[in-house]
């Protein structure tokens, strides 16, 4: 179950814009994913990342996190934890190395950002994945897996639902590692793949 220690009172944002934000520890707010995911491990491994989401609607997005992770499997010590971080009036997302997969984490990010209500049935609501319907289905079943060589984004690499049922496996692939070019394609880093 991801874990929220509390929540923040509302109000407290100060970075919130129009849209929920993104940040990595030394970095800035993001309000597009794909900057956000293009920047993450741009200066070395993160094991956390910043959101705050509008409307403070925390406790939807941790609801829903609680529902995939468990019907995904995720294994306990697997999941995420979730804590304010009242200087930077947001939340701090801990990631574990489940979760620190590059294929997992932009599913995680597109999650988070399309969170409607605490309702599991109503991840399709949103902008990222109801373009990626199959892979999302695909990925709760249980699919966590990616085999395909060059990753470029979940929106990306999945909006095309034969891509989806080719490349998100429940099995590890053979290599440890992905070539990850975002859609802004400004940079391309080879990260490595779970193994659970």
């Amino acid at each position: 179950m991801a874990t929220l220690h509390k929540t923040i009172k509302p109000g407290n944002y100060p970075y919130a814009g129009s849209d929920d934000q993104l940040r990595n520890p030394s970095g800035y707010w993001q309000n597009c994913r794909v900057t956000f995911h293009d920047r993450f491990d741009e200066e070395g491994k993160h094991d956390l990342f910043y959101f705050s989401p509008k409307n403070n609607n925390i406790n939807s997005v941790v609801a829903v996190i609680d529902a995939v992770e468990e019907k995904i499997g995720v294994p306990k010590k697997q999941r995420l934890s979730i804590s304010p971080n009242e200087k930077l009036g947001s939340y701090q997302i801990e990631l574990t190395d489940w979760w620190r997969d590059p294929i997992r984490l932009t599913f995680l990010t597109c999650l988070m950002r399309d969170c409607r209500g605490d309702k599991f049935d109503n991840l399709f609501g949103g902008r990222y994945l109801q373009y990626t319907k199959v892979a999302t289905e695909r990925f709760l079943a249980g699919n966590v897996f990616y085999h395909g060589s060059t990753y470029k984004g979940w929106q990306t690499e999945f909006s095309d639902s034969f891509k989806a049922t080719e490349l998100l496996k429940d099995k590890p692939a053979d290599r440890k590692t992905v070539d990850v070019c975002h859609f802004t394609g400004w940079q391309t880093r080879r990260l490595y793949l779970s193994k659970i």
